[in-house]
């Protein structure tokens, strides 16, 4: 969902999943370095309650190793930084924005990972011999570009996998606990899931109106989402491959589980057909 959230609704939730299990938090954009007063509010609430605060972001501001640096330096809470890449953004963002805020990062002891968006392998060995000088400390993660936002541009140079034909291919594990919560309070199962508006089959509340921890309690509730907790997007593709429905996507092929997941989700037939099934095999054990 495009907007801003109100500074004041951003530091309740906050408090309110500070209250529950979880320990760390990680703030996303846009990008929220472009909010720096904001930011640095989130942050300090964070650490005041006991979240470990992290933050996604392009690196446009680390332009010198100083400036990032000096800039950390004022978020003592910031214990996490993921830098988010792809050749596109490097035509504007040049990789030295990013090498800067390594060094910074490793100097001030603060965990500093990148994750490298790549339509195709060809993008991946690209990246790859860009960031072969970085620190064999860092982490990079390659992880495939999604059709969605400015990147539908880029649909037709994204490789594909059906993985209908090969479930083997989807892993058994996925992020469906690392949950989302966007500019209007609406908490979502991931943040791909957002882009299932159709159905919002993996919307799961709204802090605005309940407490985060009355969320996670009632999202047990949810059979999609229990399926995906334990069994991952393998599950899906083979409850899917098990039902009637399923032939629709049996020849379709994805640019990752997150764009098969997501396409599943805007398609409101499937999901009744989903749930019906899901609930009737929960009622027959």
């Amino acid at each position: 969902m495009l907007g801003e959230a109100r500074r004041e609704d951003v530091l309740d939730w906050i408090e309110k999943i500070a209250v529950t299990d979880y320990k760390n938090i990680n703030f996303v954009g846009g990008e929220p370095f472009l909010k720096f007063n904001d930011l640095k509010r989130y942050i300090e609430k964070s650490g005041q309650v006991g979240l470990i605060p992290g933050v996604t972001t392009n690196g446009f501001w680390a332009e010198s190793e100083e400036k990032a640096i000096s800039i950390l330096e004022k978020l003592p809470a910031l214990k996490k930084i993921l830098v988010s890449t792809d050749l596109y953004h490097l035509e504007f963002i040049p990789l030295e924005n990013i090498d800067h805020l390594i060094n910074a990062c490793r100097k001030l002891r603060r965990f500093v990972a990148v994750n490298a968006v790549c339509a195709n392998r060809n993008e991946e060995e690209e990246l790859r011999k860009l960031f072969i000088d970085f620190p064999k400390q860092i982490f990079i993660n390659y992880s495939p570009m999604m059709p969605a936002g400015a990147a539908i541009n880029l649909s037709k140079q994204m490789e594909r996998t059906n993985y209908f034909a090969n479930p083997a291919l989807a892993s058994d594990y996925c992020g469906v606990e690392d949950h989302f919560i966007d500019c209007e309070g609406g908490v979502y199962a991931c943040c791909m899931s957002t882009l299932a508006i159709d159905t919002n089959y993996l919307s799961l509340g709204n802090v605005k109106k309940d407490s985060f921890g009355d969320i996670l309690i009632a999202k047990q509730a949810n059979p999609v989402y229990k399926l995906l907790e334990e069994k991952g997007p393998r599950g899906l593709v083979e409850f899917l491959n098990k039902m009637p429905y399923g032939e629709k996507y049996r020849n379709k092929e994805y640019t990752s589980e997150c764009e098969l997941c997501a396409q599943i989700g805007n398609d409101p037939e499937c999901c009744k057909e989903i749930l019906a099934s899901l609930n009737e095999k929960e009622v027959v054990q």
